[in-house]
């Protein structure tokens, strides 16, 4: 008994991977064949959801009486004697996230069915919901940053994609492009701080952080820059609210749920490998703390309710990083996962707020720290935190216009030389083909003369 309850324990996480992946492909395999209806596309997906939540909750009570479980499933490639491996992890911690986020998961699907009913891309965004599906079993249960980065990626990816859900609007294709180059800066910030980890330790297990020397902090640098642009930290705020352009139910699941809290997720996962670094926990204090004002001031000014909620999101995960700070590893598990059921309901409610407001007759609190403060510095902040303490012109200097300015040298090199092979084949061909006799006369005339 014993064994088999190891070896579910064992393959659960393969199964929350590939049990998404699989109908991702046989839906899209139907979708050539025949026009599949919504309720033909939704219901095995809701189906395969509502059991991957039941075995991810059965799967927190096994692996509290049996034990955790690791495997590392197979090998990539190899580089001279680098090797990299695709491994999983099956601990408390990972089953705890993995339930949560898998209700979650189940709760925005069944209120994305009928909201997106008739909507023109309701298959495409279900096609990225079974993606993003797969994406967060792989960085929940991933043992090494060689998986969990294509678990990032792929969130990202789905994440952009989503933004821009509604194509014929001017607006969520900009704020897309813009969320585009904000997860661009943290991937390339991941990425160069795995492949420092293969030239030191080759090897990128958790475990290997704490085996780095003292003297090599550019590692942890790099993966704390690509953590706070994940979850949005200062001075990576500003793509969050611009994210809010997309459909409610990808608002909830990514912004507000689950792809936030990726951040927090690693960090708990490397956090006790750090020891050796003192002055991570002050750095963390005090990026929380400036995040925490920074997204309290901001959101105060905005009268969007998807914005303020983003604001909110940001202001809670600055709170989040400030417990991991403090040591309060536990907590900060739970803060996030509580957080992640009250961001998800928030977000799903926003559009019915004003209703609420109407029928319930919400009033506002009456006290206001900013009364506290001289006239003449309250309306300084307030316009500071009107224009979010002009953050975004810094981020369009330092991040946009060169993003956009590698891209459009990229673009202006392919043309060019799409152009120069264009023109290489027309001479090569003008060349093979024999002139017309007016052609031939006037090229006698211009070689005699």
């Amino acid at each position: 008994m014993e064994t088999s309850l190891r070896a579910a324990i064992l393959y659960l996480p393969e199964a929350m991977i590939l049990f998404p992946l699989a109908l991702f492909a046989l839906l899209a395999l139907a979708q050539l064949f025949c026009r599949l209806s919504e309720d033909q596309v939704t219901r095995p997906i809701l189906c395969l959801v509502s059991l991957l939540s039941l075995l991810a909750l059965a799967n927190v009570g096994l692996i509290y009486d049996i034990g955790a479980s690791s495997e590392e499933l197979f090998n990539w490639y190899h580089i001279g004697e680098v090797t990299y491996s695709f491994a999983l992890v099956n601990n408390l911690g990972n089953a705890l996230f993995a339930a949560g986020f898998s209700l979650i998961i189940a709760v925005v699907g069944f209120f994305a069915k009928t909201y997106l009913h008739r909507e023109e891309n309701f298959k495409i965004f279900f096609g990225l919901y079974l993606l993003f599906v797969s994406s967060t079993a792989l960085v929940v249960f991933s043992a090494n940053f060689d998986a969990l980065f294509v678990g990032w990626e792929s969130v990202g990816i789905c994440s952009v994609l989503l933004i821009a859900f509604y194509r014929k609007r001017f607006g969520p294709l900009q704020n897309s492009l813009f969320t585009l180059a904000s997860y661009r800066a943290g991937e390339m910030l991941f990425f160069g701080a795995i492949t420092l980890l293969h030239i030191y330790r080759e090897s990128t297990y958790f475990p290997a952080l704490a085996e780095i020397s003292v003297n090599d902090h550019w590692i942890i640098i790099l993966l704390l820059g690509a953590i706070y642009v994940k979850s949005a930290q200062w001075p990576f705020c500003s793509w969050l609210p611009r994210a809010m352009e997309g459909p409610t139910p990808s608002s909830a699941i990514l912004y507000g749920g689950i792809s936030t809290h990726f951040g927090p997720l690693l960090l708990l996962k490397i956090i006790p490998h750090l020891s050796a670094y003192p002055w991570l926990s002050p750095t963390l204090i005090v990026n929380s703390v400036i995040t925490i004002a920074y997204a309290s001031a901001v959101g105060r000014t905005r009268n969007e309710i998807k914005t303020q909620l983003a604001y909110a999101t940001i202001a809670q995960l600055g709170v989040i990083y400030l417990e991991i700070a403090l040591g309060w590893y536990h907590f900060a598990l739970f803060h996030s996962l509580a957080h992640c059921a009250l961001r998800t309901f928030q977000f799903l409610k926003s559009p019915a707020y004003l209703h609420d407001y109407r029928q319930l007759q919400i009033e506002r609190g009456q006290f206001f720290v900013e009364r506290l403060y001289p006239e003449k510095l309250r309306r300084v902040l307030y316009y500071a935190a009107h224009r979010k303490f002009f953050l975004d012109q810094w981020i369009e200097v330092v991040l946009l216009k060169p993003f956009f300015a590698i891209s459009r040298a990229i673009i202006h090199f392919e043309r060019r030389w799409l152009e120069g092979g264009e023109s290489l084949g027309r001479r090569k061909a003008a060349r093979s083909m024999p002139l017309a006799s007016d052609e031939l006369e006037e090229f006698h005339v211009i070689v005699s003369s």
